[in-house]
């Protein structure tokens, strides 16, 4: 499904809307229509697609009471004010049209807070919150303010109900939960969350009226990542609900530079050891194979380095071609590892057509033509019929060296070539090719 990239800009400044149209579609690669009066604005409405967001100018010379933000929320376009009052009765009234946010004219940081605040935007649809509140209302009017910068939000109204969304909803990223409940306390429920949820895996703000600045404390120490007091703006909700999401992603990207290869951009050593374990579960049977560019060296040492590089980055885009629902991962230098849930007899014939193809073909650097090859060993996993003997790092390991042995059989049977064998969780067993 394609993403709607349109965005309406009305701004009557031209030296402001120019700069504002040029930021949008340079930085975030929106296409921007804009106008400059009410009346273009809404002749624009009439005669164009949808658009994701709208960015307009509070007063302008043929509407100047604001008129364009009734006419473009009346369409259902999430809307963003640029104002120069920064009086809190001007923003009240902003708020109460129930925009989804407002930005100061003149700085360049309004500039850098329009592309952050779209960058959320665009997220936010995918983005699944849990309120958890044993108030109808509180759960209603918080849905409600969340679901104007358009994240899905799911409600719950006891801390066991809040307990078994996140048992079921794998993907939920943020719990905003009240203290005061029923049974279990916000506290509680943050405490038992967190035996299984990391901050790094789940924001929590705790919310309560009770007034008690112990509370807030007492949040934290459970597990929570921050704290809201009843009543709060729509403005400082969204701010906190931003701010910890873009912290749970900046340790996402961490996560994810950690378990990946710089070069290649396949899955590390690391990452092989920590997930594919959880490949074993369906009890369906595994294909695991061990992969080394022949005569790598002799690349490095005729081409470069820099050449080398270049042919394991080639190296890894095939296999990704040609492999896309595997588990695909650089072990280190030049040996790769293959893990897929399909039967022998497919994968043999897969790895086969990649081992032909491969040698078949040069590899184009820098006008220089390289051909390369690659041995492969070939291990499967077969479920015991038999037995109910859990799968362990052991039965992990045990394949992964069977593959090793059998990528060491093909590399000193001349290389270019796939030596195989199989096992079973309660035994090792293998045939040579």
């Amino acid at each position: 499904m394609s993403i709607n990239q349109k965005i309406l800009l009305v701004e009557d400044s031209p030296s402001f809307g120019y700069v504002v149209k040029k930021q949008l579609e340079s930085r975030l690669h929106f296409e921007v229509t804009w106008v400059q009066s009410y009346q273009d604005a809404q002749a624009c409405l009439q005669n164009t697609q949808a658009f994701a967001f709208a960015l307009l100018d509070l007063h302008l010379p043929d509407a100047a009471n604001g008129e364009v933000v009734d006419l473009v929320l009346e369409v259902g376009i999430p809307t963003i004010i640029f104002t120069s009052n920064d009086g809190n009765d001007a923003q009240e009234r902003l708020w109460s049209r129930q925009i989804v946010d407002y930005v100061f004219k003149g700085s360049s940081a309004s500039l850098d807070y329009i592309v952050s605040l779209l960058t959320r935007l665009q997220k936010n649809p995918t983005t699944k919150l849990l309120v958890v509140d044993d108030s109808k209302v509180a759960c209603d009017y918080l849905r409600h303010l969340l679901q104007i910068q358009g994240y899905q939000v799911l409600v719950a109204h006891d801390g066991e109900q809040a307990l078994r969304l996140l048992a079921e909803q794998g993907d939920i990223r943020l719990m905003l939960i009240d203290y005061a409940m029923p049974g279990l306390s916000g506290h509680q429920v943050v405490s038992r969350v967190r035996r299984q949820l990391g901050s790094d895996r789940l924001a929590i703000i705790g919310v309560s009226a009770l007034g008690n600045h112990r509370l807030s404390a007492q949040f934290i120490k459970q597990g929570a990542n921050d704290f809201i007091g009843k009543p709060f703006s729509a403005e400082e909700l969204y701010c906190r609900v931003a701010q910890n999401l873009k912290i749970l992603e900046q340790m996402d990207s961490i996560r994810q530079a950690s378990y990946q290869d710089f070069l290649t951009g396949l899955y590390n050593r690391r990452y092989f050891f920590e997930h594919a374990l959880s490949w074993f579960e369906y009890k369906t049977p595994l294909t695991l194979a061990m992969l080394d560019i022949d005569y790598f060296k002799h690349i490095n040492d005729s081409y470069g380095h820099h050449v080398g590089d270049q042919v394991l980055k080639a190296f890894s885009q095939l296999m990704k071609e040609m492999f896309p629902h595997a588990l695909l991962t650089r072990m280190g230098g030049e040996e790769f590892c293959i893990l897929l849930p399909e039967p022998f007899v497919k994968t043999y014939r897969h790895l086969e057509n990649f081992r032909i193809g491969l040698a078949r073909q040069e590899i184009l650097i820098e006008q220089e033509r390289v051909k390369i090859t690659t041995s492969i060993g070939l291990a499967q996993w077969q479920p015991s019929i038999h037995s109910n003997e859990q799968v362990t790092q052991d039965t992990l390991e045990k394949l992964l060296h069977l593959a090793d042995q059998y990528l060491y059989q093909a590399k000193a049977r001349g290389r270019n070539c796939i030596c195989y064998g199989q096992t079973q969780t309660t035994q090792l067993q293998g045939s040579k090719d």
